[in-house]
Protein backbone atom coordinates (compact mmCIF):
# COMPACT_ATOMS: atom_id res chain seq x y z
CA UNK A 1 0.00 0.00 0.00
CA UNK A 2 1.62 2.96 -1.16
CA UNK A 3 2.02 6.23 1.44
CA UNK A 4 -0.92 8.00 0.18
CA UNK A 5 -3.25 5.03 0.09
CA UNK A 6 -2.42 4.50 3.83
CA UNK A 7 -2.89 7.88 4.55
CA UNK A 8 -6.12 8.46 2.88
CA UNK A 9 -7.42 4.95 4.69
CA UNK A 10 -6.02 5.95 7.78
CA UNK A 11 -8.47 9.66 7.02
CA UNK A 12 -11.48 7.12 6.50
CA UNK A 13 -11.05 4.82 9.62
CA UNK A 14 -10.68 8.04 11.64
CA UNK A 15 -13.62 9.40 10.62
CA UNK A 16 -15.55 6.01 10.98
CA UNK A 17 -14.30 6.16 14.33
CA UNK A 18 -15.50 9.61 15.51
CA UNK A 19 -18.74 8.72 13.82
CA UNK A 20 -19.04 5.86 15.90
CA UNK A 21 -18.00 6.87 19.06
CA UNK A 22 -20.85 10.33 18.37
CA UNK A 23 -23.55 7.83 17.51
CA UNK A 24 -22.87 5.67 20.32
CA UNK A 25 -22.40 8.75 22.82
CA UNK A 26 -26.31 9.99 22.25
CA UNK A 27 -27.66 6.51 22.80
CA UNK A 28 -26.15 6.13 25.95
CA UNK A 29 -27.88 6.89 29.22
CA UNK A 30 -27.46 10.55 29.83
CA UNK A 31 -27.24 9.59 33.78
CA UNK A 32 -24.05 8.01 33.12
CA UNK A 33 -21.10 10.28 33.92
CA UNK A 34 -19.53 12.05 30.75
CA UNK A 35 -16.22 9.66 31.05
CA UNK A 36 -18.52 6.36 31.69
CA UNK A 37 -19.91 7.26 28.05
CA UNK A 38 -16.95 8.52 26.57
CA UNK A 39 -15.27 5.09 27.26
CA UNK A 40 -18.21 2.95 26.51
CA UNK A 41 -18.54 5.09 23.34
CA UNK A 42 -15.02 4.17 22.22
CA UNK A 43 -15.07 0.31 22.97
CA UNK A 44 -18.43 -0.06 21.08
CA UNK A 45 -17.35 2.12 18.15
CA UNK A 46 -14.28 -0.24 18.04
CA UNK A 47 -16.69 -3.33 17.47
CA UNK A 48 -17.28 -1.59 14.12
CA UNK A 49 -13.79 -2.62 12.77
CA UNK A 50 -14.35 -6.32 13.74
CA UNK A 51 -17.32 -6.60 12.01
CA UNK A 52 -19.48 -7.23 14.66
CA UNK A 53 -21.24 -4.71 15.44
CA UNK A 54 -24.64 -5.28 17.50
CA UNK A 55 -27.40 -4.02 14.74
CA UNK A 56 -29.79 -3.19 17.89
CA UNK A 57 -27.72 0.26 18.42
CA UNK A 58 -28.32 1.06 15.07
CA UNK A 59 -32.22 -0.10 14.55
CA UNK A 60 -35.02 0.12 17.42
CA UNK A 61 -38.64 -1.16 17.24
CA UNK A 62 -41.61 2.19 17.88
CA UNK A 63 -44.43 1.20 19.89
CA UNK A 64 -46.32 0.48 17.04
CA UNK A 65 -43.43 -2.20 15.91
CA UNK A 66 -42.02 -0.40 13.22
CA UNK A 67 -38.02 0.19 12.70
CA UNK A 68 -36.60 3.54 12.35
CA UNK A 69 -32.97 4.46 12.63
CA UNK A 70 -31.28 5.64 15.64
CA UNK A 71 -28.44 6.91 14.25
CA UNK A 72 -27.47 8.23 11.27
CA UNK A 73 -23.40 8.18 12.83
CA UNK A 74 -23.76 4.33 13.22
CA UNK A 75 -25.57 4.09 9.71
CA UNK A 76 -22.54 5.44 7.92
CA UNK A 77 -19.94 4.39 10.34
CA UNK A 78 -20.78 0.25 9.92
CA UNK A 79 -20.31 0.40 6.42
CA UNK A 80 -17.34 2.50 6.56
CA UNK A 81 -15.62 0.79 9.37
CA UNK A 82 -15.53 -2.66 7.67
CA UNK A 83 -13.97 -1.55 4.31
CA UNK A 84 -11.17 -0.28 6.18
CA UNK A 85 -10.59 -3.01 7.92
CA UNK A 86 -10.48 -5.16 4.99
CA UNK A 87 -8.45 -2.92 2.78
CA UNK A 88 -5.76 -3.03 5.53
CA UNK A 89 -6.00 -6.77 5.54
CA UNK A 90 -5.50 -7.32 1.93
CA UNK A 91 -2.64 -4.53 2.04
CA UNK A 92 -0.99 -6.35 4.37
CA UNK A 93 -1.67 -9.38 3.13
CA UNK A 94 -0.20 -8.96 -0.17
CA UNK A 95 3.07 -7.30 1.32
CA UNK A 96 3.97 -10.22 2.98
CA UNK A 97 3.05 -12.47 -0.46
CA UNK A 98 5.05 -10.11 -2.46
CA UNK A 99 8.33 -10.73 0.37
CA UNK A 100 7.36 -14.07 0.36
CA UNK A 101 7.75 -13.79 -3.84
CA UNK A 102 10.63 -12.04 -3.96
CA UNK A 103 12.47 -14.18 -1.83
CA UNK A 104 11.95 -17.11 -3.80
CA UNK A 105 12.50 -15.63 -6.71
CA UNK A 106 16.27 -14.88 -5.99
CA UNK A 107 16.66 -18.13 -3.98
CA UNK A 108 15.10 -20.38 -8.01
CA UNK A 109 16.30 -18.06 -10.70
CA UNK A 110 19.21 -15.87 -9.46
CA UNK A 111 22.91 -16.62 -10.31
CA UNK A 112 25.93 -14.71 -11.49
CA UNK A 113 23.69 -11.18 -10.65
CA UNK A 114 24.74 -8.09 -9.24
CA UNK A 115 23.99 -6.70 -5.80
CA UNK A 116 23.95 -3.15 -4.64
CA UNK A 117 23.47 -2.45 -1.20
CA UNK A 118 22.42 1.47 -0.56
CA UNK A 119 20.37 3.55 -2.88
CA UNK A 120 21.47 7.03 -4.14
CA UNK A 121 22.29 8.56 -7.22
CA UNK A 122 25.56 7.04 -7.50
CA UNK A 123 23.89 3.29 -7.29
CA UNK A 124 21.21 4.44 -9.05
CA UNK A 125 23.06 4.65 -12.06
CA UNK A 126 25.31 1.81 -11.46
CA UNK A 127 21.95 -0.42 -11.50
CA UNK A 128 20.66 1.17 -14.65
CA UNK A 129 24.17 -0.05 -16.37
CA UNK A 130 23.85 -3.05 -14.67
CA UNK A 131 20.78 -3.50 -16.31
CA UNK A 132 21.52 -2.60 -19.99
CA UNK A 133 24.27 -5.06 -19.60
CA UNK A 134 21.73 -7.95 -19.42
CA UNK A 135 22.17 -8.26 -15.39
CA UNK A 136 19.82 -8.72 -12.76
CA UNK A 137 20.32 -6.51 -9.96
CA UNK A 138 19.23 -6.82 -6.22
CA UNK A 139 18.81 -3.25 -4.19
CA UNK A 140 19.41 -3.67 -0.22
CA UNK A 141 18.63 -0.67 1.88
CA UNK A 142 16.92 -0.03 5.24
CA UNK A 143 15.73 3.27 3.85
CA UNK A 144 14.11 2.79 0.21
CA UNK A 145 10.64 4.91 0.51
CA UNK A 146 7.60 3.98 -1.97
CA UNK A 147 8.78 5.91 -5.14
CA UNK A 148 12.12 4.36 -4.54
CA UNK A 149 10.76 0.78 -4.27
CA UNK A 150 8.50 1.59 -7.27
CA UNK A 151 10.98 2.43 -9.26
CA UNK A 152 12.59 -0.81 -8.84
CA UNK A 153 9.76 -2.38 -9.61
CA UNK A 154 9.53 -1.13 -13.12
CA UNK A 155 13.05 -1.59 -13.47
CA UNK A 156 12.67 -5.52 -12.69
CA UNK A 157 15.40 -4.85 -9.97
CA UNK A 158 14.38 -7.12 -6.72
CA UNK A 159 14.81 -4.19 -3.88
CA UNK A 160 14.81 -5.66 0.20
CA UNK A 161 13.76 -2.75 2.93
CA UNK A 162 16.86 -4.09 5.00
CA UNK A 163 20.29 -3.19 6.35
CA UNK A 164 23.44 -4.11 4.50
CA UNK A 165 24.89 -4.58 7.50
CA UNK A 166 21.86 -6.98 8.60
CA UNK A 167 23.20 -10.79 9.49
CA UNK A 168 20.57 -11.99 7.38
CA UNK A 169 21.23 -9.69 4.33
CA UNK A 170 24.28 -11.90 2.20
CA UNK A 171 21.68 -14.76 2.42
CA UNK A 172 18.61 -12.68 1.39
CA UNK A 173 20.55 -11.49 -1.52
CA UNK A 174 22.46 -14.71 -1.77
CA UNK A 175 25.85 -12.86 -2.00
CA UNK A 176 27.97 -16.50 -2.68
CA UNK A 177 26.07 -16.72 -6.38
CA UNK A 178 26.54 -13.33 -6.75
CA UNK A 179 28.79 -12.23 -10.11
CA UNK A 180 29.19 -8.14 -8.63
CA UNK A 181 28.61 -6.80 -4.86
CA UNK A 182 28.74 -2.88 -4.77
CA UNK A 183 28.79 -1.07 -1.25
CA UNK A 184 27.61 2.28 -2.59
CA UNK A 185 26.79 4.56 0.54
CA UNK A 186 28.86 7.68 1.33
CA UNK A 187 30.16 6.09 4.67
CA UNK A 188 33.45 4.14 4.18
CA UNK A 189 33.24 2.37 7.10
CA UNK A 190 29.81 1.60 6.61
CA UNK A 191 30.68 -0.10 2.90
CA UNK A 192 33.76 -2.20 4.75
CA UNK A 193 31.70 -3.65 7.23
CA UNK A 194 28.94 -4.64 4.72
CA UNK A 195 31.57 -6.36 2.04
CA UNK A 196 33.16 -8.65 5.42
CA UNK A 197 29.57 -9.59 6.25
CA UNK A 198 29.46 -10.63 2.54
CA UNK A 199 33.02 -11.88 2.34
CA UNK A 200 32.14 -14.30 5.57
CA UNK A 201 29.30 -15.81 3.99
CA UNK A 202 31.65 -15.59 0.54
CA UNK A 203 34.70 -16.98 2.62
CA UNK A 204 35.25 -20.54 0.48
CA UNK A 205 34.65 -19.20 -2.42
CA UNK A 206 37.45 -16.14 -2.14
CA UNK A 207 39.59 -18.35 -0.14
CA UNK A 208 39.69 -20.88 -3.56
CA UNK A 209 40.30 -17.89 -5.56
CA UNK A 210 43.24 -16.86 -3.66
CA UNK A 211 44.17 -20.44 -3.57
CA UNK A 212 44.16 -20.29 -7.33
CA UNK A 213 46.20 -17.32 -8.29
CA UNK A 214 48.97 -18.94 -5.30
CA UNK A 215 49.41 -21.60 -7.56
Amino acid sequence: MGLRLRILVATIGLAAAILGMTGVFELLDPSLSFKARLLESIYLSLHLFTISYPDYLVYATSDEGLGYSISWQLQIARFIAPIVTVTAAVSLFSAVLEKGVKRLKVALFYRQHAVVYGFNLRSKLMCEDLLSNGKKVIVIDLGLDEQELDWARKKGIVAFQRSGTDSEAPRLCKAEKAKYLFAAYDDDALNLKILVRAYQRNREIYESLLDDRKN
